[in-house]
């Protein structure tokens, strides 16, 4: 998202200095050379949370946002005192933000400025927060740092906006009143999907003149990457944390229906691992495969997040309990069977459904005789796979126009 982000950025200013806001500025120049880092502090308490924002410079200014570009090293800590020291820390910081989240933004806001970010911000033409999930309550705290850096901008009338954006839910008062405050000096925003993005913001009060729905910023490169004929293998991506929900007791049960289902329809176990953290993803779709044919490494070898793509353009359908693994597929006119337990998780998937048609089946994995659901509708998805590639390819022809709408309109509000 990222990636495509700035590349959508540059054919609006061609030579435009875009800086980013980043932990890792050797992950940066791999992922989007020609970039300028601007290196934040790592914060001990939550090494994961990447702040997902980025500020960038066009000729003299621009700014933008980023995604999960963290590095490893305060997971990999060096002893004791180095865990207890982030553990403590972390617990720290999620009371704050729970009990007082508006003193939390202050505190945010404030370590930028002593970081030089205020300096960087004024400096620029726009201020942009591209696309994810991670405004939402459940990362107050990457809600929370974009927001402060959002509040930096307004104060030295840089103008701002958010692109691609999975919103909500938000469903904290003290949360929600923050962000409608900030949200209403927003001068676009631009949604990944409009079933749940849309009620929100107008929850919120936010001007319809600003908000768009553009599909997610991945819609494009994966579907520049499509093959010409629909694939042949069952792909799986699967998230096992908290915020989806899905734990290992759903993990053995999905296995039985997918090895089930590939036996049946003799076809091979593609794994579709989006995350790389600690090989979280990988982990999972190892011990997916595990039993059938040679099983697989979960998928480790895939390097870059254009093979992902295309091993899931491979697919005739693909069951997707992460995110973009459903996005990957869907953009190339694959049938997509989505698993979800939480409401996050069920609004990302009923979400892509909304926006894909009849070729994303979102399924919930609550409740008894998951197996044989989970059989069945893989086994109508494949049925029914070839009927709706077309419809899908058009919904993503539909995202990537609106997509490009959406940028085209920053124009608008850069002075230059």
């Amino acid at each position: 998202m990222l990636r495509h982000s700035v590349q959508r950025l540059w054919e609006l200013w061609p030579g435009a200095r875009i800086d980013v806001l980043t932990f890792s500025a050797e992950r940066l120049e791999r992922y989007c050379p020609g970039t300028t880092a601007y290196l934040m502090p790592l914060n001990p308490g939550n090494p994961r949370a990447c702040e997902r924002h980025w500020t960038g410079s066009m000729a003299g200014s621009m700014t933008a946002s980023r995604d999960d570009l963290g590095t490893r090293f305060w997971t990999e800590g060096k002893g004791p005192l180095e865990r207890a020291f982030r553990t403590r820390a972390s617990a720290l910081q999620a009371r704050l933000i729970a009990d007082a989240p508006a003193v939390a933004l202050e505190l945010m806001r404030g370590r930028r400025r002593r970081q030089g970010l205020y300096e960087t911000i004024c400096q620029a033409n726009l201020v942009v927060a591209t696309g994810g999930g991670y405004l939402t309550s459940m990362f107050p705290g990457n809600l929370l740092g974009t927001l402060s850096t959002l509040t930096l901008a307004a104060d030295c009338d840089t103008p701002t906006a958010l692109l691609g954006q999975g919103l909500g839910p938000i469903d904290d008062p003290g949360l929600r009143r923050i962000t409608r405050r900030v949200f209403r000096g927003v001068g676009l925003i631009a949604l990944r999907e409009r079933r749940a993005g849309l009620p929100l913001l107008r929850s919120l009060g936010i001007a319809e003149d600003r908000i768009m729905v553009s599909g997610d910023d991945a819609i494009e490169a994966a579907h520049a990457l499509r093959p010409p004929l629909l694939g042949s293998e069952l792909g799986i991506g699967l998230r096992v944390t908290g915020y989806s929900g899905i734990d290992a007791t759903h993990v053995a049960r999905i296995k039985v229906a997918m090895q089930r289902a590939a036996r049946h329809l003799r076809v091979s176990l593609v794994p579709l691992p989006i995350s790389f953290h600690d090989d979280e993803d990988a982990n999972t779709l190892q011990e997916l495969t595990s039993g059938y044919g040679a099983g697989s490494n979960g998928g480790r070898e895939l390097q870059e997040v254009d093979e992902v793509v295309l091993k899931a353009g491979q697919c005739r359908v693909v069951v997707a309990g992460s995110y973009h693994a459903g996005v990957f597929a869907l953009s190339q006119g694959v049938t997509v069977v989505g698993l979800a337990r939480s409401s996050y998780y069920m609004d990302k998937f009923m979400g892509l459904a909304d926006q894909f048609g009849a070729g994303c089946i979102p399924m919930r994995l609550d409740g008894p005789g998951l197996e044989d659901r989970l059989y069945d509708a893989i086994l109508l998805a494949w049925a029914s796979a070839e009927v709706h590639r077309t419809a899908i390819l058009e919904a993503a022809v539909h995202q990537v126009d609106a997509g490009r709408r959406a940028y085209a309109r920053l124009r608008s509000l850069v002075k230059v």
